[in-house]
């Protein structure tokens, strides 16, 4: 009893890391292993956190005033301070001098210009927010094509495979048939390189899925000697959506027309901060100072550290921003281009917006039509193949009859399976580009 618990023991000790080796993921999973672990992301992310940073140190210079410290310490030659003992001059120079204040600054009023500053700040935000999710929707359609093409491959394998099959029970039959004298030689060794052709194929295919699979787990984060199955398939649905509300859906979720939006309220903003910058402002004030005197003037080492303070309100007028060749001036001109190139653009864009997705949905009916064309052609030449098969085991039909029925199955099975991937990628591309993805 004890020797076969060990044995047991040994058994799952042995097989349990290789079945836990291989792991299986779905779509999502794909997914969110990408999200994951992309460094691009990771970048945005930082600079999402710079421009938080950055909004609330503007909230700071806006709503707090500014505090100040500063201290001295000097000290003289030593001759600079008895030349005036030996001349029998009351001293006013000592050897060592300290002193110390505080002050405090307050703007009263800036022509909004730090509100202006803040509310620039959280526009940054937004736009570094909105970089993230548009890395993030990036990353989520590389992931889902290289699933699909991983699909695809694997649907063809097994399209080669089950044509492997095929021509191996034909290369029995035709041995059959030859044997019988139904069947000539020639059509014999014809049947056998048939058989003997599909085996590079079959291994092409593997290939093909290994080469996906790779392209995947890079893009996921895998390494390449990762073992992995994937669960899923294409999707074999189809998708209504007309022209209007893909476009009326991109219009509220098309992360570059809320860029453009947000750039041209925050142009807005630099604009009104530069004509406020030729305004006058008024600022509070409050200081006190520290420093070591004497307390009489006739007592020369008796010195103690007096204070006093000072207290006001400043008016200040930039009067060189108002001359015409001014920076400030100049800076609001750029400013107003920017916006008018902002606005261009943003027109540009949606008109470019409108053909991507008609030219998308085009795409999809396109797919659609050849997918149900190709499902009428699936379907006869199967029945063809199965006739041609029945036929040829009787000896009824040539060699070369049944291998142009199965040439004709495997293309359409293959034009099939490769609309149905076009498909899902013309599905795909829609959806990230109307936002939705």
């Amino acid at each position: 009893m004890k020797k076969s618990v060990i044995l047991s023991t040994v058994f799952l000790l042995m097989f349990v890391p290789a079945f836990g080796g291989t792991r299986t993921l779905n779509l999502n999973k794909c997914i969110q292993l990408a999200l994951a672990k992309n460094q691009t992301i990771d970048i945005a992310k930082r600079n999402l956190w710079i421009k938080k940073s950055s909004m609330r140190a503007a909230k700071y210079d806006y709503l707090l005033p500014s505090f100040d410290f500063s201290s001295t310490y000097t000290r003289l030659d030593p001759k600079t301070v008895d030349r005036g003992l030996i001349l029998g001059v009351i001293p006013t120079v000592f050897a060592d001098n300290i002193s110390a204040g505080f002050s405090v600054n307050y703007p009263l009023f800036t022509f909004f210009r730090l509100q202006d500053s803040y509310n620039i700040s959280k526009i940054d935000v937004q736009l570094a927010m909105e970089g993230v999710r548009a890395t993030k929707k990036k990353i989520k359609i590389s992931v889902m094509q290289a699933f699909f093409q991983v699909l695809l491959m694997k649907k063809k394998y097994l399209l080669v495979k089950a044509n492997f099959n095929r021509l191996k029970k034909y290369y029995k039959i035709a041995g059959e048939n030859y044997k019988a004298g139904r069947l000539s030689k020639f059509q014999l060794l014809s049947s056998q390189v048939r058989f003997e052709n599909t085996k590079p194929q079959l291994f092409n295919s593997l290939n093909q899925i290994k080469i996906a699979k790779i392209w995947l787990a890079r893009i996921v984060g895998l390494n390449f000697k990762d073992q992995y199955k994937l669960k899923g398939q294409l999707k074999k649905s189809f998708l209504t959506m007309s022209e209007e509300k893909a476009y009326q859906i991109a219009k509220a979720k098309r992360i570059e027309l809320k860029k453009y939006i947000l750039n041209i309220k925050k142009l807005n903003l630099m604009k009104k901060h530069a004509v406020a910058s030729k305004m006058p402002s008024i600022n509070a004030f409050f200081s006190y100072q520290w420093s070591l005197n004497k307390l009489n003037i006739y007592e020369v080492q008796n010195r103690q550290f007096t204070g006093n303070w000072t207290a006001g309100i400043q008016l200040s007028l930039p009067l060189s921003s108002l001359l015409p060749w001014s920076r400030a001036r100049e800076t609001e001109k750029q400013i107003s281009m920017k916006i008018v190139q902002t606005k261009k653009r943003k027109i540009l864009f949606d008109h470019k917006l409108k053909s991507i997705i008609l030219q998308t949905i085009l795409n999809l009916k396109t797919s659609k039509n050849t997918i149900e064309t190709q499902m009428l052609t699936v379907s006869l030449a199967s029945e063809r193949l199965k006739l041609a098969n029945a036929q040829f085991r009787r000896g009824q039909i040539a060699y070369n009859i049944l291998m142009n029925a199965e040439a004709d199955y495997q293309k359409a099975e293959n034009i099939l399976s490769q609309s149905w991937f076009n498909y899902n990628i013309s599905e795909t591309n829609l959806l990230f580009i109307i936002g939705l993805l």
